[in-house]
């Protein structure tokens, strides 16, 4: 029997998980325990603003901040699990900050199945369906600083100082540069706008920064975006310091980087692509509460976006930029989140389908992954697995693969989000999300 859909073309990416809390609606939820990452919970980061989310949640809920709402700091990485274990003990809803704790979440949440946990910037695939990660779109902050780069650029070179190049970063990176080509075309730009970036070794190496900052002023760069950490921070608060146009990232970095404003070059500061973590943690929290657990991902990611306010720039603060250059940000943000453009970036590998151009050679061979097979060869295709097998033709066009056979799955096409000697990565047609195999042959 030839299943419909999506399987009849690769009848191994048919099959969808649902993933379900394991707990049944329960509205007695109400302890909330939250574990800083090192440092203070004023740290004007993500400890904060979490911690702003859960102090939302306590106000909204009439809970008592010290005992229904409490938070354990963390003096070192030493402290993670065991804060995380008391939390779970005592809690009804754990939230942990920061990608660094997410594998000792993952761990204590198969401990505590009848516990909730919030990882905040933990990236959760088919993990325990009482853990959620808060991811962001950070594509859709990267667009609007290179929209906005090229908007206050005189010298016509803009730069961004990236972190290391997981994906996270080359969502960054990607959607700077698609968001500056937007501009370029949607203002009808004639002159040559030149986007240079750098991706950094470390999200902790300033001086690093710091060199790159100056290359890219050497060569002319009066706008720089920096999302890499300490060593953007460093990077762009060098680059002020010297007359160049900045932009923030994650929080608003006048009152980090720049003190209030009382650091050298704060008024050129234009504004910071904000990650606003306290809705993401409130969101969360709120759904446990109100035991509404359609609304909980549970064993997936819940990802912030312009769409639901999980995203948002800072203001201008102390920089004398046009008000109008804002409002034209407001208006592409607001295009972003009602879906009339979009970034072009891939969420799983920060890569921008579009651009990529894929030869009929790079494909031959077996793919797989724990659903089934396919085998390109020349301009045909097979798929193929445990009681079935499929035979055809496609034509490949760009990143673009379009099927022909005869059977359900003729016209279906797949785009190629990327492609390696060992990984592909795919999305049907037939799909709302990508598929990753592996070369068997």
């Amino acid at each position: 029997m030839i299943r419909k859909g999506l399987l009849a073309v690769l009848a191994f990416l048919m099959i969808g998980v649902s993933v379900s809390t394991a707990q049944e609606e329960d509205t007695s939820t109400r302890r909330v325990c939250m574990v800083l990452n090192i440092g203070i919970v004023e740290d004007g980061g993500f400890n904060q603003n979490s911690w702003d989310g859960l102090l939302a949640i306590a106000g909204d809920y009439d809970l008592t901040v010290g005992e229904d709402v409490i938070y354990l700091a963390s003096d070192s990485d030493e402290d993670w699990l065991p804060n995380i274990q008391e939390c779970a003990e005592s809690y009804d809803v754990v939230v942990t900050v920061g990608f660094q704790l997410a594998e000792l979440t993952a761990q204590v949440a198969l401990d505590y199945p009848d516990k909730f946990f919030v990882g905040v910037d933990h990236d959760v695939v088919n993990g325990s369906p009482n853990y959620v990660g808060v991811q962001f779109s950070d594509d859709e902050a990267g667009f609007l600083a290179g929209y906005l780069a090229v908007l206050v650029t005189e010298t016509n070179v803009i730069g961004g100082v990236f972190g290391p190049p997981i994906p996270v970063i080359k969502r960054f990176r990607n959607g700077f540069m698609q968001g500056a080509d937007y501009a370029i075309t949607q203002l009808e730009i004639t002159d040559e706008i030149t986007i240079l970036t750098e991706y950094a070794s470390s999200f902790a190496a300033p001086e690093e920064g710091i060199a790159l900052v100056d290359g890219f002023i050497e060569a002319g760069a009066d706008v720089i975006f920096g999302a890499a950490g300490l060593t953007g921070s460093e990077g762009i608060k060098h680059a002020a310091a010297q007359g160049i146009y900045v932009i923030g990232v994650d929080q608003d970095e006048y009152f980090t980087t720049f003190q209030s404003g009382t650091v050298e070059g704060a008024d050129r500061l234009i504004t910071s692509m904000l990650k606003r973590v306290n809705v993401g943690v409130y969101d969360m929290v709120a759904a446990l509460i109100d035991g509404d657990m359609a609304s909980f991902p549970g064993g997936r990611n819940y990802i912030l976006s312009l769409a639901n306010d999980g995203i948002s720039f800072a203001p201008e603060h102390d920089a004398d930029i046009p008000l109008e250059y804002y409002d034209a940000i407001i208006d592409v943000a607001d295009m972003l989140a009602f879906g009339d453009i979009s970034t072009g970036v891939e969420r799983t590998t920060g890569s921008v389908p579009s651009l990529l151009v894929i030869d009929i050679a790079d494909l031959e061979g077996v793919w797989g992954n724990e659903q089934g097979n396919v085998a390109f060869e020349g301009d045909t295709w097979r798929i193929f697995g445990e009681g079935f097998e499929l035979t055809g033709t496609f034509t490949l066009e760009g990143n673009v693969i379009t099927l022909s056979g005869d059977n359900e799955g003729d016209g279906v096409s797949i785009e190629i989000y990327a492609l390696d000697e060992t990984t592909l990565i795919v999305q049907s047609s037939n799909q709302s999300t990508t598929e990753t195999f592996t070369r068997s042959e």
